[in-house]
């Protein structure tokens, strides 16, 4: 029985939410449409402007939890899609490294700068190294690289 009461309170809120979201729609429809016809458009133009402007009253009313869900479901299949995209590169004979420095050492962006400037000068003039370079984050998945380190 208090499910029964649970979900019939559900359904009067839910359509007191929907009553009081056509109110304000409504409202801002209006107010829209009187700036309309106040800079010269005819009334019956002017509302059909505000309508088209606020995309309709059920498209406004629609759940947000179904639109954040569905953008969520687009974001992921967007990222699917992406990692089956050629890199440009081998990620499998990449290495990575993360360096932390002390901030007692490197106390500026300058200092820090130099260091990654240096670094990757001395890292370019290894034996076998083609290309070194350095990113805030790993652009591929790190199960790719061949061997990652953490200085």
């Amino acid at each position: 029985m208090e499910a029964v009461r649970s979900w019939l309170r559900a359904i009067m809120l839910r359509s007191r939410m929907e009553s009081e979201m056509d109110a304000e729609l409504q409202f801002h429809i209006a107010a829209f449409a009187e700036d309309l016809v106040r800079s010269g458009v005819p009334c019956g133009e002017a509302l059909r402007r505000a309508r088209i402007e606020f995309g309709g009253i059920e498209s406004a009313k629609e759940d947000p939890c179904t639109r954040l869900a569905d953008g969520a479901g687009l974001m992921l299949k967007s990222f699917l899609r992406l990692r089956s995209v050629n890199p440009g590169f081998s990620p499998h004979s990449a290495m990575t490294l993360t360096v932390d420095l002390p901030d007692s050492i490197y106390r500026t962006a300058p200092q820090m700068e130099a260091f990654h400037t240096q670094a990757l000068d001395e890292l370019s003039r290894l034996p076998g190294v083609i290309a070194a370079g350095a990113v805030n984050w790993i652009p591929v998945p790190t199960e790719n690289v061949i061997r990652r380190e953490r200085l």
